[in-house]
């Protein structure tokens, strides 16, 4: 599953080729993601028991930071977004975390 899962992600950056400032919203959204999981875990004591949980919360960045981008890039990130949500569905549930 993982592997179609990376060939969504690929599949999906072939389509946002030239988009510098939708790629800004996705890096940004990941390493904010990492940050705060990596803060969560040093202060908090709390580590992820999911992958997935780092990869749906960097997904709520983009969809809360999509409004930035112009009409036509949030377009080209609803598709992509479309297309890895597409991807996600397929993980078995038993693999999601219960929080999500």
């Amino acid at each position: 599953m993982a592997v179609g899962l990376i060939s969504g992600v690929i599949h999906g950056v072939v389509r946002i080729r030239g988009k510098k400032r939708v790629w800004m919203v996705l890096f940004a959204s990941v390493c904010w993601t990492l940050w705060l999981v990596r803060n969560d875990w040093v202060f908090k004591d709390i580590l992820v028991s999911s992958p997935l949980q780092v990869v749906y919360r960097s997904l709520s960045f983009v969809l809360r930071w999509k409004m930035f981008l112009k009409e036509e890039e949030q377009r080209v990130l609803d598709d992509w977004l479309e297309a890895i949500l597409e991807k996600l569905r397929q993980v078995k549930p038993n693999v999601l975390p219960a929080d999500i």
